[in-house]
């Protein structure tokens, strides 16, 4: 299981714009991937998650403004903003916060789309998609890492010393 966060955040939470580039050791070095071979990393500033699908190898990102990607194992980038169930964060107007992923026993990619209503989403194994709203007040709608324990539970972190919030994977009440 290959999953990471917080690889750049703001200690407030806000987009930095950074450029992004992605790194991958394969066979004892190091390959390096910039907006020169991947063009589309141009539109992924500050990429803070990161998470590899454990059955397809397919890796997921969150860009902290532009949204979710993917990177498939024939290196063919993708994309996920408005063409999705994603939404702009309501505090940062037009940027697309993604900040926590991670899969579930069944394969399915969990998304926290920070600052936006609904904010937590699920990519189901077969492309579709489901969004859930938190039912209760959370300062600036803000979720940010996602980790599934072993009996697939949902647990996402509530940044600014909010909390912890769980979910029990067979229902979709949090």
């Amino acid at each position: 299981d290959v999953c990471s966060s917080d690889l750049a955040a703001a200690a407030d939470w806000k987009a930095m714009k950074r450029s992004s580039f992605l790194e991958k050791f394969n066979e004892e070095s190091w390959s390096s991937y910039t907006s020169r071979q991947w063009p589309a990393l141009d539109s992924l500033p500050d990429l803070i998650t990161l998470c590899a699908d454990p059955k397809t190898g397919v890796v997921w990102g969150g860009s902290f403004g532009g949204g979710l990607f993917s990177v498939s194992t024939d290196q063919r980038i993708s994309v996920f903003k408005q063409n999705s169930p994603l939404r702009a964060s309501s505090d940062q107007k037009g940027l697309y916060l993604v900040s926590g992923l991670a899969f579930d026993k069944k394969g399915n990619l969990w998304i926290s789309n920070y600052g936006a209503d609904p904010s937590l989403h699920v990519r189901k194994t077969d492309g579709s998609w489901r969004s859930f709203s938190i039912p209760f007040p959370i300062q600036n709608r803000a979720i940010a890492d996602i980790l599934i324990d072993d009996e697939d539970q949902l647990w996402l972190r509530i940044p600014g010393n909010q909390g912890v919030v769980r979910s029990e994977e067979h229902t979709s009440e949090l």
